[in-house]
């Protein structure tokens, strides 16, 4: 995100018909107003200009004195090239709660005890409770609605950008933004300034509200921008300062040309008004004169992909295209944005610069001084598509990043097709490069990751800045560190060859060799490389490590891990494809269905190194489940997850391929153990599916007559908690042979969709309950009495 040109985005203040309506929002709106426009166009440039603009602030006060001060403007800004929470909803939450605790201090102390209400304890090492203070989303949404619902010391605007940039569901986002603006105190005054793309379910979410389209109010702006640039370049300056009148006025005529068609063109997208210009300036630098910029300036598509295609096939001359490319690969591939130090060591690993089998003496040190070289080449490889703010490297815009997502975006630097003459050098990426797809860059940051903590601590200080104190827990949160980064990149890679499947091992060699915090030596996830690879799909590494030593899938019980995997719920990290090609993959390579994981296990926190508030809550959190002795299908229901769709299919498919329909399974819901028939009733399934579900398991040998750990049995939980099944599934369940008992007779709660009248055999109730059914079926007293003589 830019700042605004000198001059530039006035035009939003202006009142009447010469503004676009803002002016009057802001003054005596409510609500919400829309910014849209397409990529490119400035939404995030406005956006910026308005939340550090004062004019805001005063245009919300108005001309009355008494609001004065009343009025605070928040900004939330997601950010899809940013780190996981500038793209979650946990971090617009973050940042919003913490933007009103700092203007408002009297509301900590509320929003705190909302967390401490919902806080989980968990036993310390001397077995005290402790509370686990990890923000969650629900707390999260709790705590600024609940802020929101009181009464306020002000006034609060929020402008919140790129919502099209979020990484959850679009309609979603729209239905939180309407809360804001609606559940709050009836004294309160919230309104919000969103920006996104004018994607369908913003224009419907929105529909109604006051709207500004950019690309009817940026012409003027591109106009200035344009003529501000190219007219003050010296070599420009110094021909239209020429005594020759012929000359200005010639060179003047062309230049009107110039900015004329360049204004055309850009039909509204400020990016690519921004690079051609940026691509013409350097021209002139070169020595073009004004009059053929003409022509370059007709080479250069008016789409941007095709533009930023063009710039790579026109401007990085070919020695350097390599290099470009694994600029490129990385920023796009890594987790949050590297730093100039970071990418500058990438660059020399991959280039053969520095080897990764060396113990070279490099310190940190040295690397960052390399930084301002660094910024130089990234510029002059790059031609503007990556920058640098901070300190950190990232994509120009939200529109490189989505054309580098495209399969054949690298080909011009990679030599693809006619163009392959590229230079890459002699080393040993070589043979790894030819035969590597899209994206590469997860191997290159792996790489880094790997050097850095394989020479401590000379490099170390690259994952994470070196403390002036006890460096016991930098260790331990570089290590940490380390694995968030495998968990991130290591699923991502694909095909799975010698090179990657030597990095891989690697990394699982040094992480069982070094011990973190909890003693174990992979922080809260699988021990085993291969068990974590199940966990996460990676289906080709699962496959060559299972055809290098069969004898694991014989021994070890595999399903487990791919059963969390599928059950944990989806998250910026997942890679999951079908979810039971993992599960035909470990069966075909002899792995049991019924075997048990013999040993206590975290299960309960996989998945969780990649939250979006990052690592900090694990040190905190040590939640382990005995699992000893328990099979794949007691996985199931241990998993703390309420995913019943996903857990009934996972039902189906271990019992269709041979796995105990008569499991008693410990139902993490309830706290019971439950034959698996009884805890298949109480899943949150639609009838359909958990009618669907039972037949499938009494088909399979199921006992229909087992009662549960307090004696219950599986009729009396269908009446329990099945009520609206049919009468049709009722009485199937009967001459399956399952008995309707007097506890069933007695109890109030009745069937939705029948009675005990239209259960009209005798045989299907048991002993006891035949006396009491007469109520119902008074025509069976004679035939009881006689029982004995028939």
């Amino acid at each position: 995100m830019v700042d605004a040109h000198t001059e530039t985005l006035r035009w939003l203040f202006k009142p009447g018909t010469e503004g676009p309506g803002l002016l009057e929002w802001l003054e005596g709106g409510e609500g919400i107003y829309w910014i849209q426009g397409k990529p490119g166009s400035g939404k995030s440039t406005a956006m910026r200009y308005l939340f550090g603009n004062p004019k805001t602030l005063a245009s919300l006060e108005g001309h009355d004195t008494n609001c004065r001060g009343s009025w605070i403007v928040i900004g939330s800004f997601f950010h899809d090239r940013g780190t996981q929470l500038q793209r979650s909803l946990d971090g617009i939450l973050h940042s919003m709660l913490w933007q009103i605790m700092n203007h408002f201090p009297s509301l900590v102390e509320s929003i705190l005890k909302i967390k401490h209400l919902q806080t989980p304890h968990a036993k310390s090492d001397n077995g005290s409770s402790v509370a686990n203070y990890s923000w969650t989303t629900v707390n999260l949404k709790r705590a600024l609605f609940c802020v929101l619902k009181q009464r306020l010391p002000g006034k609060v605007c929020f402008m919140v950008d790129a919502l099209d940039e979020f990484e959850g569901n679009d309609t979603e986002m729209v239905v939180f933004l309407e809360k804001l603006v609606v559940e709050r105190h009836p004294a309160n005054m919230v309104k919000i300034c969103a920006a996104s793309r004018p994607y369908n379910s913003f224009k419907d979410g929105f529909h109604g509200r006051p709207t500004l389209d950019m690309k009817e109010w940026t012409r003027e702006d591109i106009v200035r921008y344009v003529n501000s640039r190219l007219r003050n370049q010296n070599c420009v300056t110094i021909i239209l300062n020429n005594e020759s009148n012929n000359i200005t006025s010639r060179v003047q005529s062309q230049l009107d040309s110039l900015v004329k068609q360049i204004i055309d063109r850009a039909s509204g997208v400020f990016i690519w008004v921004r690079l051609v210009v940026e691509q013409l300036l350097e021209d002139l630098t070169a020595g073009v004169n004004v009059g053929d910029l003409q022509r370059h300036l007709e080479r250069i598509p008016d789409d941007l992909n095709e533009f930023y295609r063009y710039l790579f096939t026109t401007k990085v001359p070919r020695g350097d295209r390599f290099e470009a490319y694994v600029m490129l690969e990385s920023v796009f591939c890594a987790m949050e944005p590297l730093s100039l130090a970071q990418l500058d060591m990438i660059v020399r690993l991959v280039l053969g610069r520095l080897s990764i089998k060396d113990d070279h003496p490099r310190t940190s040190e040295w690397v960052q001084s390399t930084a301002p070289n660094m910024d130089r080449r990234i510029v002059h490889c790059c031609r503007g598509l990556l920058e640098v703010q901070d300190g950190k490297v990232q994509m120009l815009h939200q529109t490189v990043k989505e054309y580098f997502s495209k399969s054949d975006a690298f080909e011009p630097l990679l030599g693809a097709g006619n163009d392959a003459e590229i230079l890459v050098p002699t080393t040993y990426y070589n043979s790894f490069l030819l035969t590597q797809r899209p994206h590469a860059g997860h191997i290159f940051v792996l790489q880094l990751c790997l050097h850095c903590v394989q020479y401590p601590p000379r490099t170390m200080s690259l994952l994470s800045p070196r403390p002036s104190g006890n460096e016991r827990y930098w260790y331990d949160w570089i290590n940490i560190g380390l694995q968030i980064q495998f968990m991130y990149h290591a699923p991502k890679i694909s095909p799975i060859d010698t090179f990657s499947m030597a990095l891989l091992d690697d990394i699982d060699l040094y992480m069982r060799s070094h011990i973190p915090i909890d003693g174990r030596g992979w922080l809260m996830t699988p021990s085993e490389l291969l068990h974590f690879a199940i966990y996460k799909d990676m289906k080709p590494y699962v496959k060559a490590k299972l055809e290098d030593d069969p004898m694991r899938a014989k021994e070890e019980p595999l399903l487990h891990f791919a059963i969390y995997g599928m059950l944990q719920e989806s998250s910026p990290v997942s890679n999951r494809g079908n979810d039971f090609e993992m599960f035909d993959l470990l069966l075909s390579k002899g792995v049991s269905v019924t075997r048990s994981l013999p040993w206590t296990f975290p299960l309960g926190q996989l998945g969780d190194l990649t939250r979006p508030e990052g690592p900090t809550h694990l040190i905190s959190s040590g939640t382990c489940y005995d699992t000893t002795q328990c099979t794949p299908t007691q996985c199931i229901f241990h998993h703390p997850q309420k995913r019943p769709i996903a857990q009934s299919q996972a039902v189906d498919y271990l019992v269709l391929h041979g796995a105990d329909p008569d499991s008693i399974v410990y139902y993490n819901e309830k706290g019971r153990f439950l034959p698996l028939l009884h805890a298949v009733v109480l899943m949150e399934l639609e009838s359909s599916i958990k009618w669907a579900l039972v037949e499938k398991l009494c088909d399979h040998g199921a006992n229909i007559t087992a009662t549960s750990d307090l004696g219950f049995t599986f009729l009396e939980f269908v009446k329990e908690h099945f009520p609206d099944i049919s009468a049709a599934a009722f009485k199937s369940l009967l001459v399956r042979g399952a008995k309707i008992t007097s506890r069933m007779l007695a109890s109030p709660k009745k069937f939705d969709n029948f009675t005990w009248r239209d259960m009209d055999k005798k045989e299907w109730y048991e002993g006891s309950a035949q006396l009491t059914a007469e109520t119902y079926h008074p025509e069976w007293s004679f035939s009881l009495f006689c029982f004995e003589f028939e």
